[in-house]
């Protein structure tokens, strides 16, 4: 009786392993409908979900059959339930109670996907993780290319796959002539650049060049001015980490300026104008009344006087556009004061945002004592997380794919580092 139960859980152990690529595929790609059938039940991102609280289930059952401790420092654990906390308390400020549940159900998965991360075996499947994070990436590149070259297509047959949430936001961004704001592949490059200069075989060098200028291409040509300081952010990060010689380092940049100088030819061919001539004509690339820099300061300026009515617990989650004026009078719609600092501010409070100072305090701790260590899979997770990070500076972070990649790479140094 014991071999047999024994032998259910190392069947169960391949079941969560396995469950844990399939999460890593179908989070890193758009939504869309399983078996063409309209519901949020049945949607990609909701059967990852449904794999995180199977997996999390599993593995807290096991941890309580052998009585094992759950491998986290007493340190950080105090400051993830404040922060836990803080979210949840943020709904007695809520006027928006759906929208309050629906980014509050995000953020309790994502924290969930955290500890079963930290949970797993992680170091067995390291570079099958890699493997997934960059086939994903790989299919996301292929959507790219079709949306940019060939958009009847997208809209032909794509269309009534997508998930009707990320298909409007597509469409909104697409008629401001902005591309790609449903994927964050800039941020993968470490992993492209990690498998690029260990690789030994001569296709493996070329497919993986080929992935790092496909990435840089479709960067360039996005028309989002984040996307390409995510861009340079990680590229040069990565460089500096993994690539020792400087005459290496040079060709590596060289050969980004020479996809950049393509992508800024193809681009102005397709549609115009580029990333880089809304950073230079500064006046002529204005789509929405303020220009996108200016408003910001405003966005955040607004954000800091609505935290002031409830400077304790926040007005809470998801309730930002339903106390701001400045987005109620914008031509698109804004949910978010685009800056990860302001939108815990304004949504948890000032107690909030304490938590969430010392976490990422503690994450900058964490990473300065890893990479002490030298070892180049956990520096790989954490230039991604970094580079993410910077994303959510300047942008939005209140989708589930940012807590996904967030947790996910949290998880991933977490586990390969030391306990601090």
């Amino acid at each position: 009786m014991i071999k047999i139960y024994k032998s259910n859980l190392n069947k169960l152990d391949w079941i969560v392993d396995f469950n844990l690529f399939v999460v890593i595929v179908l989070i890193n790609i758009p939504s869309v409908y399983i078996v063409g059938i309209k519901s949020t039940l049945l949607t990609s991102h909701s059967i990852a979900k449904y794999l995180i609280l199977f997996n999390f289930v599993y593995l807290i059952f096991i941890h309580f059959i052998k009585k094992r401790r759950l491998p986290i420092s007493r340190c950080f654990a105090y400051i993830l339930l404040g922060f836990f906390i803080m979210q949840s308390a943020s709904v007695t400020n809520s006027i928006n109670i759906e929208s309050y549940l629906s980014f509050y159900k995000d953020i309790v998965m994502g924290m969930l996907f955290f500890m079963m991360i930290i949970l797993m075996p992680i170091k067995r499947n390291i570079n099958k993780i890699i493997s997934m994070i960059l086939l994903a990436g790989g299919i996301n590149i292929a959507i790219e290319f079709a949306i940019y070259f060939f958009p009847s297509l997208v809209f032909t047959y794509l269309q009534p796959l997508i998930y009707d949430k990320v298909w409007q936001s597509f469409i909104a961004q697409y008629n401001r002539q902005r591309y790609f704001s449903n994927f964050l592949m800039e941020i993968f490059i470490p992993f492209i650049l990690y498998r690029l200069i260990n690789s030994y075989n001569i296709r493996s060098k070329f497919l993986y060049s080929g992935y790092l200028g496909a990435v840089s291409f479709f960067a360039y040509a996005s028309n989002w001015r984040t996307k390409l300081l995510v861009l340079f952010f990680s590229f040069f990060s990565s460089s500096y980490i993994f690539i020792k010689k400087k005459s290496i380092i040079f060709i590596f940049i060289l050969g980004l300026l020479v996809i950049l100088k393509l992508s800024d030819v193809v681009s102005i061919n397709t549609v115009g104008f580029n990333t880089l001539d809304r950073i230079i004509n500064f006046d002529t690339f204005r789509s929405e009344s303020k220009d996108a820099v200016l408003s910001r300061f405003a966005y955040w300026k607004e954000a800091y006087e609505i935290s002031l009515s409830s400077p304790f617990l926040g007005i809470g989650l998801g309730n930002y556009f339903d106390h701001s004026q400045i987005m109620k009078t914008s031509s698109i719609f804004i949910d978010n004061p685009h800056n990860y600092f302001m939108s815990v501010l304004v949504d948890t409070g000032f107690i909030g945002l304490l938590f969430f100072c010392l976490l990422i305090l503690y994450f900058i701790y964490f990473d300065i004592q890893s990479l002490r260590l030298n070892q180049p899979l956990q520096q790989v997770f954490i230039i991604a997380f970094w580079s993410l990070f910077v994303f959510s500076l300047l942008n939005p972070q209140d989708f589930f794919y940012y807590y996904f990649l967030f947790w996910l790479f949290r998880g991933v140094i977490y586990k390969l580092g030391l306990t601090i």
